[in-house]
Order: C-alpha cells, then structure tokens, then sequence
C-alpha cells in the first residue's frame, strides 16, 4: 500500500492511473533504468526533458490548458 494511500485511509487493490503532474519524474526514472542501455542520444534528451517537465509542476499544467 502506498504512502498516499495510507495517509488518506482509502485502501486500493491494484494500479492506480497514472497521473502526470507527480509521476513523470518517476516515469523517466524507470525509462532511464529499464532502457539505459538502448538509448541513443535522442531518448537520453527525450528522459532529461521528461524530468524537466516534471519539475515545473503546475506551470505545466496551466501551459497546457
């Protein structure tokens, strides 16, 4: 069960969604870790701009809109 979880009492079975504005950081995490060896130059950029992303939070969020 995850912290998130547990700090709001609601008990899940399974996956949740995904949801972008806190897990993109920790998505280009994985990419980097399952893929680090295939990757060209294009998706090591590709990685760095995802946790760029990530790090702009609701910026980004109010830029998409």
């Amino acid at each position: 069960m995850s912290a998130a979880a547990l700090a709001t009492g609601v008990k899940r079975n399974g996956l949740r969604p995904v949801n972008l504005r806190i897990d993109l950081g920790g998505i280009a995490d994985l990419i980097e870790i399952c893929f680090a060896d295939q990757m060209d130059a294009q998706g090591r950029a590709t990685v760095r701009e995802m946790r760029a992303l990530s790090r702009l939070g609701p910026l980004l969020w109010l830029l998409a809109a």
